[in-house]
């Protein structure tokens, strides 16, 4: 695409590739027709960023002849090189490029006139810039020395017959070679012997050569182009075969007049020719009919030089001797349109503007076409990239091959994942806690590993505990000397009761054996005597609270022993009247309370350990923690997790409570707060808030979540894929995958992802690149491992609001010593005879353990209390009968005597009931009709009331059929 012009008559030559500035020289053409132009030398800059046509000159120097030809020397001595123009009448001006562009001295160095007819060809030699060859007519060829140009010399004795001599080139390989190119033949000359050693001459064809150019590599290869328009041809001649052209090709249609070869790109040639056209084709072509790369531009008139611009080769300059120098684009583009209007209208006032612009006619349509393939110096000759996965890729120039290598930078961190992947697989779970504690340095490190390897110990809490500084032998001995000792008989009215309801047996006639409970209390509340007293009378309180109590006025007795600040006698009182009113007084009485013990007391009786860890200060942290732990089952991890929260946000600016908040997440299983944390502990200690870990410490922290998420997975318990726990897995999965560690990644990723639907965008494609590389076919994990488990607790860990639902244990399988407690739920109804029929669920009730029963004694039902929890038997007859319910609950207790808890804070687990025997109410098995009560109920049970002699207390059994 043409890019700039010049309307003038010149011969042209461009800058030397190493001035950094580039520039066209044009020296008035000695061609021309017109004998009364003033001959000049000027300089233009191709301004690149004018969207315009024109040329900017930057220097102009009058000259008393005009130029044949015109070429600039690289740099050497003199900065911006030489400029060495032939003249018409066989003068060589030499100018300083230097002092043109000053503009105060006088450029004109030499003049030199020694050649007889007009200069036609110049060359520089390109290993010796001071060794400059010139050839005229009547053969004359000169070698001069700018260094002393006064002498001259010649490379041998002229040649017969006495012609033009078209052009001379110096061989780019070997720089004692000169060639000279005549319409007929081309001589080679080594000036080592000053004579010429072969000569080149095609008696087969009407050539008339005109243009001649070196190969620039092969020092035995030059290219010669005919002017002829009845042989347009362009020959590839090799002096080790001189007897013909070992290539031929007819790029133009008429004859050739000028050639250039680029220096950048050895497949690359630009030739000019009368017929009009610009052609850029590859001269290493094994096309036989040679390889038109770009018809470079079609004009109207002929062009009779084109070169190469040595800085920029994409830039191609022409002359014309019809007043014409245009410069091309070997890049193309789209041409804009010059408005001209704009720049004429100060010369013309008054001018009409065109309500349109005009339609340009011409009579030959101006064509540009792009290069078919990118010229090599374009393409990059050596290159280096990083690909997915740790690959580095690499090619150079001189070779076809493509290395692919794989780098790692990070060989400690390969390593200690490696090291982390065999112990996963090998399960030594406490083992590598234990190393890491060992080879942290820092005292948080250390107690942050301790934590982790605490959750894969048997009681994980009591490890906890022992950690924060409360371990439990210590802690009975020093508490121990406080507790007195009771009398071994002595029973207490709960455990009492829990006998005498645990010996309730059912007769075959489906009565109650009451001899045998009055037999039973007989036993359990003979005492030795004790002493007489008076029971209190009068206006005295005690007597008006010994009234209130015989009368059956507890909660006006209970007012009265808080009026009279009796607190023991009021609570005592209390505790006989229900629940209800035991918790009123015991909140009244710490409402008054005003100190700190009292805080801790409310918390033991209400049990909302979730407010007291909102209430205390966070500098209570460790005892709140220990509260925690000992006395919350439910709700621990959300206590836990509560804590760490109150450390991480009111203390956002203290690394040690940071550290604290750690541990409480540890304790909770947060492993996503568990990072967060982390990686603010990281900005706090750096004091920088956009601090990024470094390898080091993500491999630390990939461990630390690591054998969190093992240790979950014991217990259970899935891990919840979001926040900064997804971020740091792509972060981390990345850093691997960047090593190589391609597999570990996958694994890491799959193992802690929790499968494709609960992954961010980017870790599900960071998973997707990762199987491609390994080429593995991976499939979605579950979400929790259930090989060694006895029961899956599907419960998200991380998130303090979420509800948590729980599963129920499988019957019969025994527990797990990692899994959190299960809580009651629903249980199915059991299938009955009665179609349709359902069995309420049953209520809590939480008795003590009694002493195991002789085995002569009826079979016993099953509760929480007795340590039979086996699954129910194979056979389906029964010592009760036929009836299949020795096997089931018998007693059912009513909610208003269920304990909550037991009495060492543990929650109630109900064993569900087991299936009924193997033989179906109607199957063959049982011979006879089923018994059936009198009147059945609707659920199918029989409730009677039972006073027991004490009076204390009430209570409502259900049998169920």
């Amino acid at each position: 695409m043409k890019i700039k012009e010049l309307q003038k008559t010149v011969n042209i030559a461009w800058s030397p590739a190493q001035q950094q500035q580039i520039l066209l020289a044009a020296g008035t053409a000695a061609q021309q027709f017109d004998s009364n132009v003033n001959s000049t030398l000027e300089l233009y800059s191709p301004n690149f960023s004018d969207a315009t046509y024109d040329l900017e000159l930057r220097a102009s120097v009058s000259s008393q002849y005009k130029f044949q030809k015109l070429i600039w020397s690289p740099v050497g001595p003199h900065p911006s090189g030489l400029i060495v123009g032939g003249c018409e009448a066989g003068q060589i001006n030499i100018y300083s490029a230097d002092k043109l562009l000053a503009g105060k001295e006088d450029p004109l160095l030499k003049r030199q006139d020694k050649h007889t007819g007009a200069v036609s060809g110049l060359d520089f030699n390109p290993f010796q810039n001071n060794l400059l060859a010139s050839c005229a007519s009547e053969s004359e060829i000169l070698i001069w020395d700018l260094n002393n140009p006064e002498t001259s010399m010649s490379p041998g004795a002229k040649t017969q017959p006495l012609e033009d001599v078209k052009n001379v080139a110096w061989n780019r390989q070997v720089q004692h070679i000169l060639a000279s190119v005549f319409s007929t033949r081309c001589v080679i000359w080594d000036l080592r012997k000053s004579q010429q050693i072969i000569k080149l001459s095609d008696s087969q064809s009407r050539v008339r050569w005109h243009a001649i150019e070196w190969h620039p590599e092969a020092a035995t290869q030059v290219w010669l182009a005919s002017e002829d328009d009845q042989a347009p041809v362009v020959q590839l001649w090799d002096l080790r075969y001189a007897t013909a052209p070992a290539k031929t090709y007819q790029i133009h249609e008429r004859g050739v007049l000028g050639m250039s070869w680029c220096l950048q790109d050895n497949d690359l040639m630009v030739s000019c020719g009368k017929d009009n056209r610009i052609y850029c084709w590859n001269p290493n072509t094994k096309i036989p009919e040679g390889e038109i790369l770009s018809e470079v531009a079609t004009t109207a008139s002929w062009y009779s030089d084109v070169q190469f611009c040595p800085r920029n080769p994409a830039l191609i300059a022409s002359a014309s001797l019809e007043g014409a120098v245009s410069i091309y684009s070997l890049h193309g583009g789209t041409h804009h349109l010059v408005q001209t209007a704009n720049k004429i209208a100060d010369s013309f006032p008054g001018m009409d503007q065109f309500s349109q612009e005009p339609i340009p006619q011409q009579a030959t349509q101006v064509v540009y076409h792009d290069l078919a393939h990118a010229p090599k110096w374009m393409k990059r000759p050596c290159g280096v990239a990083f690909g997915f996965g740790g690959k580095l890729v690499s090619f150079n120039g001189t070779s076809k091959t493509v290395k692919v290598q794989q780098l790692t930078t990070e060989s400690a961190l390969v390593e200690r994942a490696n090291a982390l992947e065999r112990s996963l697989v090998d399960a030594n779970y406490l083992d590598y806690c234990r190393q890491r504690a060992d080879e942290t340095p820092d005292q948080h490190g250390r107690y942050i590993w301790y934590f982790i390897k605490a959750n894969f110990e048997l009681n994980p809490k009591e490890e906890m505990l022992n950690l924060l500084g409360y371990n439990k032998d210590d802690i009975d001995s020093k508490f121990n000397k406080y507790i007195k000792e009771t009398d071994g008989n002595s029973h207490s009215d709960v455990d009492t009761l829990t006998t005498r309801i645990s010996t309730l047996t059912h007769t075959q006639d489906n009565k109650f054996d009451v001899n045998a409970i009055d037999s039973q209390n007989h036993n359990d509340f003979a005492a030795p005597p004790r002493p007489q007293f008076k029971i209190p009378s009068g206006d005295h309180s005690d007597s008006l609270i010994a009234e209130a109590i015989l009368t059956g006025n507890v909660d006006a007795a209970v007012e009265l022993c808080l009026e009279a600040q009796r607190i023991p006698e009021a609570l005592i009182i209390a505790s006989t009247a229900g629940i209800e009113t035991l918790t009123r007084t015991q909140t009244r009485y710490l409402l008054q309370q005003k100190n700190e013990l009292s805080q801790v007391i409310s918390a033991l009786v209400s049990r909302d350990w979730l407010d007291f860890v909102n209430r205390c200060t966070v500098d209570s942290w460790k005892e709140a923690l220990v509260a925690a732990l000992k006395h919350s089952e439910r709700k621990v991890v959300d206590i836990c997790e509560r804590l760490g929260d109150r450390l991480l946000s009111e203390c956002a600016s203290s690394a040690e409570f940071t550290r604290n908040a750690m541990l409480c997440y540890i304790c909770a299983g947060s492993i996503d707060k568990l990072v967060t944390a982390w990686y603010q502990l990281k900005r706090l200690e750096q004091q920088n808030p956009g601090y990024k870990p470094n390898t080091a410490e993500l491999q630390d922290l990939a461990e630390m979540v690591m054998l969190m998420c093992k240790s979950l997975e014991q217990q259970g318990i899935s891990v919840d894929l979001a926040g900064r726990f997804a971020g740091f897995l792509t972060e981390y999965g990345g850093l691997l995958a960047s090593q190589g560690a391609l597999t570990a990644a996958l694994q890491y990723i799959t193992t802690l992802g929790g499968g494709a639907a609960s992954e961010s965008d980017v870790l599900q494609s960071l998973r997707e690149r990762i199987n491609n590389a390994v080429n593995l076919d991976y499939s979605q994990p579950a979400a929790v491992a259930a090989a060694p488990l006895s029961y899956q607790q599907q419960r998200n860990r991380g998130s303090f609001s979420q509800p948590q639902p729980s599963v129920a244990m499988p019957y019969g399988q025994p527990p797990n010593q990692y899994a959190q407690p299960s809580w009651p739920t629903q249980v199915p109804p059991l299938q009955t005879a009665y179609p349709g029929a359902q069995l309420p669920p049953p209520q809590i009730f939480n008795p003590q353990p009694v002493k195991p029963e002789p085995l002569a004694q009826p079979p016993r039902p099953l509760s929480n209390a007795s340590s039979s929890g086996g699954p129910p038997q194979a056979g389906g007859a029964s010592s009760s009968g036929g009836s299949g319910l020795s096997g089931r609950s018998k007693y059912v207790l009513d909610p208003s005597v269920a304990a909550p808890t037991s009495s060492y804070g543990l929650p109630y687990n109900p064993v569900p009931a087991p299936v009924p025997s193997a033989v179906p109410f109607g199957s063959g098995g049982v011979s006879g009709p089923v018994p059936q009560p009198v009147s059945v109920p609707p659920n199918n049970s029989k409730e009677f009331v039972c006073e027991c002699d004490k009076g204390f207390i009430n209570f409502t059994a259900r049998i169920d059929y």
